[in-house]
């Protein structure tokens, strides 16, 4: 027989996380009432409050700064309960997440890639579902979440054909057919193989990705004069090819041209919409990877999407909480 989860409320605190006084009332608030406490004897002969088990409190990046510079700020008391120690400041893992929304569509959702067949913009115009095109962290937070989960669903169906050699789902498979003994095999047997098939597709869609996504990258590139003595740097290159003619008469528009070049060739071999397809892929995976985890109470499979995400938020600019995933890492390893 099931009974009801009993249910506290635990009440509504009149203080503002913006203030430093008002967020050290919070904490002592919470380290005094849900904090379990025990005596702990001193080598003086003393006896001191300890915690018996820190309580983690969670809630958005802004959050968890202020309550661990508060920490910081009374890590001077002579005790641990002075110097708040039974509170653990975290980030939430929901709002990472949807953090992690934002920074991953405003990789794929590109104003000028309407009219390119198979983009996050394109599908979104198509499909008649221009909320996907609204602000994800605004109201329609919810649709452009569902949307993005069903295209991703598309990517995998279309990956899954690709590989199989399929034109539709209605096709006979002509390449990676199920072998003919499988049939009469044991259930481990096909899941073997099946496993085998989506660590193939794993490796072919979505492991190779992350090189693409470098490509879009927000962080700034520097030229850094080439002169041996000159420690300048410039943020175009054409800025320093000046300075370099003008202050150390270096000249080496052989070696510009030759890399223009080089790019240029390097860029008409690449298959962008694969490229483009794959990444979705990838990025799409891993925030349900994300959400899966937390779903099922997994730790150890959010550390590790935690790790990918850290890189994620920094190439977008997202520094906080790239440097909460690293703080993270640190503390866990």
């Amino acid at each position: 027989m099931k009974h009801p989860v009993p249910e506290v409320p635990l009440g509504l605190l009149a203080k503002n996380e913006n203030l430093n006084e008002d967020m050290v009332d919070i904490l002592d608030h919470l380290q005094s009432l849900y904090v379990p406490m025990t005596e702990k004897q001193l080598a003086s002969g003393g006896n001191e409050k300890v915690p018996v088990e820190t309580v983690f409190f969670g809630g958005d990046q802004l959050t968890e700064e202020r309550a661990r510079n508060v920490q910081l700020a009374r890590s001077d008391g002579t005790t641990t309960k002075e110097r708040l120690g039974g509170v653990w400041p975290k980030n939430e893992d929901w709002h990472a997440i949807r953090i992690a929304y934002k920074v991953v569509i405003d990789i794929l959702r590109k104003g000028n890639s309407v009219g390119d067949w198979g983009t996050y913009a394109s599908n979104a115009i198509i499909s008649g579902c221009g909320t996907a095109l609204g602000d994800v962290l605004g109201d329609n937070y919810d649709k452009i979440r569902e949307f993005f989960q069903t295209e991703t669903d598309a990517f995998i169906i279309a990956a899954s054909l690709s590989y199989f050699g399929m034109d539709k789902i209605t096709d006979r498979p002509t390449k990676n057919c199920i072998p003919d003994y499988l049939k009469n095999a044991s259930v481990v047997a096909k899941r073997e193989w099946f496993h085998n098939q989506v660590y193939s597709m794993l490796e072919i869609y979505v492991m190779d990705s992350m090189v693409t996504l470098e490509e879009h990258s927000h962080m700034v590139e520097e030229f850094k004069c080439r002169d041996p003595e000159c420690q300048r740097t410039y943020k175009y290159e054409k800025c320093r090819v000046r300075h370099e003619q003008k202050c150390h008469s270096l000249f080496a528009e052989d070696d510009q041209t030759t890399s223009e070049k080089d790019q240029k060739t390097t860029s008409e071999s690449e298959d962008h919409i694969f490229n483009n397809g794959c990444l979705h892929l990838s990025l799409g995976l891993l925030l349900r990877d994300a959400k899966d985890s937390v779903k099922e109470g997994d730790g150890d499979r959010l550390v590790r999407v935690w790790k990918f995400l850290t890189f994620v938020y920094r190439l977008e600019g997202a520094n906080k909480y790239a440097l909460a995933g690293l703080r993270m890492r640190c503390l866990v390893f």
